[in-house]
Order: structure tokens, then sequence, then C-alpha cells
């Protein structure tokens, strides 16, 4: 009788580790999927939103358009360095608010218009580095999935990752999203999320 209840104890015990072992291990494959990424910069994207929605006073959000270009090269064995340029505009029914950051006027601000003419900035400078760099890895990681090993061995290139994203609220998330990739170019279309990611490597000057 003691040693049924002790192999059952086993049992739950290995179980218990094999269960764990088999989340590790599928949050590991999620990470290599361009997807997990995709659904991380949406979700920065969207806090962004939120916040400008509450600066604005806005009542109600449809969507958005933001537009991330990348301008990328790596020296020698340092960490790859990239200049960045963000511009995000919001869209409440015939009322559109844009937003705009870059490394070389306003890095770490978030300067915003709004459809009255008014402008004002997301002043939480944290939050806003929290942000930027999120969105910057995000991408990078993206990338990263679609063109192994590039990253790593830019040497003397520089390479501009545009990307554009688009939110719509008010459409279901599809089950199975459309993908589509080529030599520099990766689309993905969930229904609420249409992001489209397109590269190009030069030499540096």
């Amino acid at each position: 009788m003691n040693n049924q209840q002790s192999d059952r104890g086993s049992e739950k015990i290995f179980d218990f580790i094999r269960e764990g072992i088999n989340k590790k291990t599928q949050e590991k494959n999620n990470k290599r999927q361009p997807e997990y990424y995709i659904k991380e910069l949406g979700d920065l994207l969207n806090e962004i939103v939120k916040n400008i929605k509450e600066k604005s006073n806005l009542h109600e959000i449809e969507g958005s358009r933001t537009i991330i270009d990348l301008y990328c090269h790596k020296l020698d064995n340092e960490p790859i360095w990239c200049e960045y340029n963000i511009k995000t505009y919001i869209y409440s029914k015939d009322k559109v608010i844009e937003c705009h950051s870059d490394t070389q006027n306003s890095p770490y601000k978030i300067e915003c218009t709004h459809y009255s003419g008014r402008s004002f900035e997301l002043s939480d400078l944290l939050q806003n580095i929290y942000f930027i760099q999120g969105i910057r890895i995000s991408i990078l990681d993206i990338y990263d999935i679609l063109n192994p090993g590039v990253l790593k061995n830019l040497d003397k290139q520089y390479i501009h990752i545009k990307t554009v994203f688009y939110i719509n609220l008010d459409k279901p998330i599809k089950e199975n999203p459309k993908i589509g990739k080529n030599s520099n170019k990766f689309e993905y279309n969930n229904g609420r999320y249409y992001i489209e990611i397109m590269w190009l490597s030069y030499d540096r000057f």
C-alpha cells in the first residue's frame, strides 16, 4: 500500500517536471517565430496609442499606422547600433493625431500634434525609453529570425529596416494569419494587425 502511494507520488512529481520542460520548450519554439515578436511590437504600439489617447482626451480610437525606420550598423565586436525615425498616426473618426520621435532631433521624446493644431509631448522619459528600445529590439528580433546571422556579420555595411504597422481595433484576430516573405520583404496580416517589413543593405561610404 505504501509502495503504491509512493509510486503515485513519484509519477505526479515526474508529470510536474515534464510539464515544466514542455512549457519551456514551447516558449523557446515560440520565440523562434516572428509572430511572437509581432505580438510584442503590437502590444508596445498599443500602449503608446493608449497613452496618447489619455493625453489628448480622445474618447475613441479606431486604429493607428506606425512607420519605423531603423538605420543600423555594427563596428568590430561592438553591439549593433541603430538610428531611428518613428512616426505614428492615430485615427479617431475624422480626427488624426501625428506623433514623432527620432535620433537626430528628439531622442527618447515622443512629440505629438493634435488635430486641432495643439502640440503636446509624452513626458514620462523612462516610459518613452522603454517604448522606443522595445520597438527597436522587437523589429531586430523579427529581422534576425527572417534572416539568421545577417546582423552579426554586417561588416562595413549599413542596413535600413523599414516597418509599417497598421492596427485596426474594429477587426477580429484571425486564427490563420496571412504570411508572405521574399528576398527583402515580409508581410503578416491577422485581421487586426498588418505589418510590412522591408530591408536594404548598402556599403558605408
